[in-house]
């Protein structure tokens, strides 16, 4: 007998879905990450402290670090990140790290998160629900349009 329950599904089951787009780039992500991974064994403290794979190529490894300084010990490196690199990530026609230097913004305040809906975006959910036909769906809808406090 068929339930009636609805389950979502989750996002590791859309996420591993046979969607081309979408496992290209968990594919993608996934080797960048075993990529950094074997690359900050490989190189040691301190260095790969501050090193992080952005992305690769065919034949060119981008890098992401957060100073000049330590830019300058990677670009110390490169033949060696270059032959770490293709032996450990299977990345053989690897010919260029490219280094960018990313600082991070310690200074400004961190950005502060609305509390509550604008008047006109409340209205818009509220329209929406009310073309829904999913009972769960319409009732979430109307609850999320209460969070309107008013500005």
């Amino acid at each position: 007998m068929p339930s009636d329950k609805y389950h979502p599904a989750t996002i590791n089951d859309f996420l591993s879905s046979r969607s081309q787009s979408l496992s290209k780039l968990v594919g993608q992500v996934s080797r960048i990450l075993i990529c950094q991974s074997r690359l900050r064994s490989e190189l040691g403290p301190p260095l790969s402290e501050h090193l992080h794979v952005a992305n690769y190529s065919n034949d060119s490894l981008m890098l992401h670090t957060d100073s000049p300084a330590w830019a300058s010990r990677l670009r110390f490196n490169i033949q060696n990140i270059l032959n770490i690199v293709r032996q450990n990530c299977g990345l053989n026609e690897l010919k260029s790290v490219r280094i960018k230097v990313v600082i991070q913004n310690t200074d400004s305040e961190p950005v502060k998160r609305m509390n509550c809906l604008s008047q006109s975006t409340t209205k818009l959910i509220e329209n929406t629900a009310r073309s829904i036909k999913d009972h769960k769906l319409r009732t979430s809808l109307f609850n999320l349009a209460k969070h309107h406090v008013g500005f």
